[in-house]
């Protein structure tokens, strides 16, 4: 009877200390929600859960196998962007099917040395198979990148 119990309470130990290790693992879901068939276009809806930390949602988007990576100069900000708040794309019947609308924010100095925070919406045109012609909504800038 005592060799059972002890059997009996080894497992249950067992099973929380995996259920534990479960819960404190990294786990990534990613959700196809775009795919565009004509210019490759990608986007995905992701999910991070960190168990203390809680969960973290957002977009990556994708022309062909690449992923899209939004350089500093373009972003104005102090780091490269590839991690979006909002994506999306228009529908087959829209003129501006090639393009995908972004939104991130974009972390830049202050001439008082001051991290600003904007928001910024950008739309994005496959020219070719390697460039992108990136509009900004927000100031009505446009570039141009090599992809």
């Amino acid at each position: 009877m005592k060799a059972t119990l002890i059997f009996i309470g080894l497992i249950m130990f067992v099973i929380v200390t995996i259920m534990i290790f479960n819960s404190c693992s990294r786990k990534i879901t990613r959700k196809l929600l775009t795919h565009n068939k004509v210019y490759h276009w990608k986007i995905y809806h992701i999910t991070e859960n960190n168990y203390p930390a809680g969960k973290f949602q957002y977009f990556e988007v994708y022309l062909g196998e690449k992923k899209l990576v939004l350089p500093k100069e373009i972003s104005g900000g102090v780091r490269e962007i590839s991690q979006f708040h909002a994506a999306g794309s228009f529908g087959n019947y829209e003129t501006d099917y090639n393009s995908v609308l972004i939104m991130f924010e974009a972390i830049s100095k202050s001439t008082q040395g001051f991290d600003e925070r904007n928001m910024v919406s950008i739309k994005a045109t496959a020219l070719t198979k390697n460039k992108l012609l990136l509009a900004n909504l927000s100031n009505g800038e446009i570039a141009e990148i090599s992809y």
